[in-house]
């Protein structure tokens, strides 16, 4: 289901082999500016899939020295399920609510199938101080790794759907819903349907709406 942004960076690898030393060094600046910039080239948009799985299966093994199974699987439902939270949250009251973030959000809403996102740089840095280090100082090292690993499984999921959403043709009855939902947000009333993998955070705090808008010309 979520084949194609792997795709997409194999086929600009297979590429970036062919290519002589200038254009490397073109591609190697276009994953540099991918880890600060918001708007990115096809390999930076991309980064998401590569940086975060080896890092959330490093916290896992990290995980299992310090703790039985069962116990990293309590902690890293845990960190999946805040991620939704989290996501809510963010999305609500900081890329809509704080200017600062509002304007780049605006960006995303203007050109909706644009390569902008969060780098990659800034988002583990927010990640590590938000999630990993509150957990790591009251729980130990244990839990904070493996609630660590079940919160950027999150938001590898969270990428992962929003892209397929905004770039894909979706088949998913599942897929098909969310992507209704999110156009809702983008284009019917932006102060609904803040959560992209699921809705269930819009119902809790009242502001989910599967109402169809229909753009009326001026």
């Amino acid at each position: 289901m979520f084949a194609k942004p792997d795709m997409t960076l194999m086929m600009h690898m297979a590429t970036f082999q062919k290519r002589g030393l200038r254009a490397k060094i073109m591609v190697a600046r276009e994953i540099l500016l991918g880890l600060v910039s918001v708007r990115m080239s096809p390999i930076a948009f991309h980064l998401d899939y590569y940086v975060f799985p080896p890092v959330i299966l490093g916290c896992l093994c990290l995980a299992w020295r310090q703790m039985n199974w069962p116990v990293i699987l309590a902690c890293y439902v845990s960190g999946l399920v805040g991620w939704t939270l989290a996501e809510y949250l963010l999305h609500r009251f900081a890329l809509h609510g704080w200017s600062y973030f509002a304007n780049f959000h605006k960006s995303h809403h203007d050109e909706p199938r644009e390569m902008i996102g969060s780098p990659v740089m800034f988002s583990m840095l927010v990640f590590t101080l938000s999630i990993f280090l509150p957990v790591f100082l009251s729980a130990g090292a244990g839990p904070a790794f493996a609630v660590f690993a079940g919160f950027l499984s999150g938001y590898v999921a969270f990428a992962a759907v929003h892209e397929v959403v905004h770039h894909s043709e979706v088949q998913s009855p599942l897929l098909r819903h969310l992507k209704k939902l999110h156009a809702i947000h983008h284009h019917g009333n932006s102060s609904k349907n803040f959560g992209v993998l699921t809705g269930f955070w819009d119902r809790v705090f009242g502001t989910y709406d599967k109402r169809v808008f229909r753009r009326t010309g001026k």
